[in-house]
């Protein structure tokens, strides 16, 4: 079942964070704050440091539920699927310009390239 739906949503501007969020098992709120420096793709790992939520409209970050970072294996084809996304990424800052609002700094953005507090498609 996982299999097909990862196949159906690979097109979905979170198909990412799908796919991160299956094969790592990381909670939402810890991909939300997953930066690119937390991101090792020729190791291959990600470091776990914290988890982000959205509360009354404000992003707000704290750590894990455990209160200890953890590193996480990836397997091959999450670091294919995380090459594509950063590609994608940089090719919207490139598309968007001077209305990039983010600094490249977060994994999973707003279609603007902010931080994101929630997982939704991108304006």
């Amino acid at each position: 079942m996982l299999r097909a739906f990862l196949a159906t949503t690979q097109e979905h501007c979170l198909y990412a964070f799908f796919h991160l969020a299956a094969y790592t098992d990381a909670r939402h709120g810890e991909l939300l704050k997953l930066r690119w420096t937390d991101v090792d793709l020729d190791k291959p790992q990600i470091h776990i440091t914290g988890t982000a939520a959205g509360i009354d409209r404000q992003r707000v970050e704290g750590t894990t539920k455990s209160g200890r970072s953890r590193v996480v294996s990836l397997d091959p084809s999450t670091v294919r699927v995380l090459k594509a996304h950063r590609a994608r990424q940089d090719e919207e800052r490139l598309r968007l310009g001077e209305s990039w609002k983010g600094g490249g700094a977060y994994v999973f953005t707003t279609g603007w390239g902010t931080r994101s507090s929630r997982t939704r498609p991108a304006p």
